[in-house]
């Protein structure tokens, strides 16, 4: 199992697409690859819904946390 999905750059380049609607060459493939990736949705969901049953349990272990300075900038844009 992986333990990430995007790259770093990918990651920043998708904040910075989100934030500023800036669209580098690394945003369109990455976007292109998240537009034709239904095993990837699956697995997403999949995850989320492991996530959420070891919630449940109890079995959690600390909290989850998103990388310094992601947090604020992804509550940011979920609050537009």
């Amino acid at each position: 199992m992986l333990k990430y999905i995007f790259t770093k750059a990918e990651e920043e380049q998708l904040i910075k697409w989100l934030e500023e609607d800036l669209e580098t060459k690394t945003t369109t493939r990455t976007l292109s690859r998240i537009r034709n990736s239904d095993r990837l949705l699956v697995h997403i969901e999949l995850l989320s819904l492991t996530l959420r049953k070891l919630g449940q349990e109890g079995r959690l272990m600390g909290r989850l946390r998103l990388p310094s300075g992601l947090a604020s900038r992804v509550s940011s844009l979920s609050d537009e």
